[in-house]
């Protein structure tokens, strides 16, 4: 699938369209799908029709704003934790100019929260150019993971302090892992940042990691 503009994106669109729906009711769409145009000529517009004819909602709204309008979300992230009341805040502004007709997206937010007693998923909905919404999280986390499972097509910036980012690189996933490491380039000055970054380009499980490691600690990194 392709937008008005001829980018290529129905992969990652369709990726999101199956976290929004869910596996089973996304697998039962693409099966009615493919079982009733398996030898016909097809458009976006007859994958949209199957949709909602499966799931008997108007998703529309989805499809308009990631197929037939241009652009994509472009996201500044900020988030703080308030001891005295026990939440977290977590404020999102989109940013991306909308003047050449890039809307202001309508977005399922998820949010990993870690703590010394586990992890925790909360979700939220975007629907406006700017927004806060709140959690309850006991204690101060130790990871904040903004779009857990990294699953929206987006810009976005976050802010994190320096300790939040080495544990982010011991315990995330790859994507957050290489994320950490794209922030710490500006604190490889730190002897423990340096020392971290050194530790894992020899100990990290992934090569992908232990090069951008060893890339951020190069000179010219």
């Amino acid at each position: 699938m392709f937008d008005r503009h001829g980018y290529e994106k129905g992969s990652v669109v369709l990726n999101m369209f199956q976290d929004l729906v869910g596996t089973d009711r996304f697998d039962e769409i693409l099966n009615k799908f493919l079982d009733t145009y398996a030898y016909s000529n097809v458009t976006t517009d007859h994958f949209f029709e199957m949709a909602a004819q499966v799931t008997g909602e108007d998703y529309g709204w989805f499809f308009d704003q990631w197929l037939l309008s241009p652009g994509h979300p472009i996201l500044d992230v900020t988030y703080e934790w308030h001891a005295e009341t026990g939440k977290l805040a977590l404020s999102i502004i989109q940013t991306q100019d909308t003047s050449a007709g890039v809307p202001i997206f309508r977005l399922p937010i998820k949010v990993g929260i870690t703590t010394t007693t586990g992890k925790k998923i909360e979700s939220a909905w975007l629907t406006k150019q700017s927004q806060t919404f709140e959690f309850d999280v006991a204690e101060h986390p130790l990871m904040f993971r903004f779009d857990e499972g990294d699953i929206l097509l987006k810009e976005w910036s976050l802010d994190k302090p320096v300790p939040e980012l080495l544990y982010q690189l011991k315990h995330d996933n790859v994507v957050g892992r290489l994320w950490a490491i794209g922030e710490l380039r500006s604190h490889v000055d730190d002897l423990t940042v340096r020392a971290t970054l050194e530790d894992v380009t020899e100990r990290d499980t992934a090569e992908a990691v232990r090069n951008a490691a060893l890339d951020a600690l190069s000179p010219e990194g």
